[in-house]
């Protein structure tokens, strides 16, 4: 009788276990290492969030110096500057958790960054993050009265929480185990 009950009890562990997955937290750390580079967009594999391409509008993507930035062919500043965007899209949603912003010491030291195409929010070059996590598939830097460079940009993945449903579900189940153990065990 007590054999059946460890085992029934083992049995709903196991399957606890397998609806609740533990997972790790990855981190991707974009550096721009090249020295001089332009193009239209630029692919990366095995992020954060799974495959992430980088695209930018108003001109191509520039890496000067492990910099990244925009230029047109008639304009030779390479940072980031009116109507110009760069865009990161993940396959999988991500946490954006650090930025290191690069500018000329004058300015509004400002930038625009909108998270799935919502509205742009402005953050200070200086901020090097947000206060409240930024969670996504796509970020888009924008101009906000400075000109800037992309140096470093640190993504985390999400960690899946289960539904209530599905961890409901669970307990339930567990209930019905150990309903039916004591059950077992007095009769």
């Amino acid at each position: 009788m007590k054999f059946a009950s460890v085992r029934l009890f083992g049995m709903a562990a196991s399957l606890a276990a397998l609806a609740l997955p533990a997972q790790a937290t990855t981190t991707t750390t974009l550096t721009f290492s090249e020295i001089i580079d332009a193009a239209t967009t630029l692919n990366y594999s095995g992020t954060a969030g799974g495959n992430l391409t980088v695209s930018s509008t108003g001109g191509k993507l520039v890496i000067v110096l492990g910099e990244l930035g925009v230029a047109k062919l008639a304009n030779v500043d390479t940072r980031l500057g009116s109507g110009e965007t760069i865009t990161f899209s993940f396959a999988q949603a991500v946490s954006l958790s650090y930025w290191d912003l690069d500018d000329l010491p004058f300015g509004s030291n400002q930038f625009g960054l909108s998270v799935d195409g919502g509205t742009p929010a402005s953050y200070s070059l200086a901020s090097h993050g947000s206060a409240t996590p930024l969670i996504g598939n796509t970020f888009t830097f924008s101009y906000t009265g400075d000109s800037y460079f992309i140096d470093t940009l640190k993504f985390s993945s999400v960690t899946a929480v289960p539904e209530a449903s599905s961890t409901a579900m669970v307990l339930a189940g567990l209930g019905v185990v150990g309903f039916i153990a004591g059950r077992r065990r007095r009769g």
